[in-house]
């Protein structure tokens, strides 16, 4: 079983019996591959059956507590997680006006008229009063949860006085009917709503914004929440953006949308969708060399430049897969694995780092919010230190 962009891609009994008898393999020779009825293949056949069990039930779970496939109350508690809650069914509330004798009235839930085109009972939400005309215009509320009939066409079915209802004023629909939210409209409205949040949530616009830079570290997003000096309705975005001003300003504007107040340095020219003029602001990111020097004590034999040189190759390999984002602090001690994997390397004796503008060299560096630290090989530094000079 294996997890591929947020989805389960199963395993057979075939792909699970390889893993076994290729571990085996690897562990034994070749010739000690399990014979299909030895006792060997038979454990092996017991720990497919059993891992095949345990498949089926992550993906059980998997669909009982994930909201795509969930159902029932399951459904409803994980919708109602990002606030969305399943639309109970509603009874219909329609205004009409009745006529009896002026100064009549009437206690409420004690009238009831029916729809002569599906026979639903209506009860009056509130009390009646006719005026000195004989009229009362009143709301009555269906009896049952839902009525879907189109035809509203009524007579009184039961009330405790003598009354009339004036066919010449028209039936007005207050609020109409429904039933409890189906599963299928209630996921739609959910999707809709994810969608919407993800777009203002802050991991939504870092998300959106990052398509425009290298990497998801390239991008900072300020605002008062995280940094409470701002004023409200401010945000500062910071960024290395890997396409041009205009493009990433555009795509700023299609994020977030107006109704802030952009800060920063570059300022674009745009226009909303009605064709006003707007200024977008962000802050591009400061680039900042970090040097790295490092002292290693080698193993006998081993040559200076091919250790020199493996040492920054597995210390780039390590920043590509870990890149430094804005704002941060690096510690030396990060770069030991690194240099450690160099097998011609006996012991490693310090590392060092120094900020371009700084003459010191230290074990940590913090950097500012607008300042991204870059790593060059040539920039790297690596001394070897002999036995005697220990």
């Amino acid at each position: 079983m294996k997890f591929i962009n947020g989805e389960i891609i199963n395993d057979t009994k075939e792909d699970i019996k390889s893993f076994f008898v290729n571990g085996i393999l690897n562990i034994f020779s070749s010739n000690s591959k399990p014979e299909n009825n030895g006792l060997l293949m038979q454990i092996i056949n017991l720990l497919v059956d059993y891992e095949f069990e345990i498949q089926d039930k992550i993906n059980w779970l998997y669909t009982q507590f994930s909201p795509d496939n969930a159902k029932n109350f399951l459904q409803d508690a994980l919708f109602e997680r990002i606030g969305v809650s399943r639309l109970g069914a509603t009874r219909k509330i329609v205004k009409i006006r009745l006529k009896a004798l002026p100064g009549t009235k009437i206690k409420e839930n004690s009238v009831q008229i029916k729809n002569t085109s599906d026979n639903s009972l209506y009860k009056n939400l509130s009390e009646l009063y006719f005026n000195d005309d004989g009229y009362s215009d009143a709301e009555f509320i269906s009896l049952e949860y839902s009525t879907t009939s189109s035809d509203m066409t009524f007579k009184v079915f039961s009330a405790p006085v003598k009354l009339y209802i004036d066919t010449d004023y028209p039936v007005e629909i207050v609020l109409d009917g429904r039933e409890k939210e189906s599963d299928a409209m209630y996921k739609s409205r959910y999707d809709i709503s994810k969608a919407i949040k993800a777009c203002v949530t802050r991991s939504g616009n870092l998300s959106n914004l990052a398509l425009c830079a290298d990497s998801l570290s390239d991008i900072k997003i300020l605002t008062k929440t995280s940094s409470p000096e701002m004023h409200s309705g401010t945000m500062r975005i910071i960024a290395r953006p890997n396409v041009s001003d205009y493009e990433f300003a555009q795509q700023i504007l299609n994020t977030v949308g107006l109704g802030v107040k952009f800060l920063g340095n570059t300022c674009v020219s745009l226009k909303d969708d009605c064709g006003i003029p707007l200024i977008v602001k962000f802050d591009k990111a400061r680039e900042i060399n970090m040097s790295i020097y490092i002292s290693v004590l080698c193993y006998s034999g081993a040559q200076l430049s091919d250790v020199v040189q493996k040492i920054k190759d597995s210390i780039m390999s390590f920043v590509r897969e870990k890149p430094f984002g804005l704002g941060v602090d690096v510690y030396s001690s990060e770069f030991v694995i690194p240099v450690s994997k160099c097998s011609e390397v006996s012991n490693l004796l310090s590392i060092k780092l120094k900020k371009d503008s700084s003459e010191e060299k230290v074990n940590k560096i913090s950097f500012q919010v607008d300042e991204k630290p870059i790593i060059n090989e040539n920039f790297i530094f690596i001394e070897e230190v002999t036995d005697d000079s220990i």
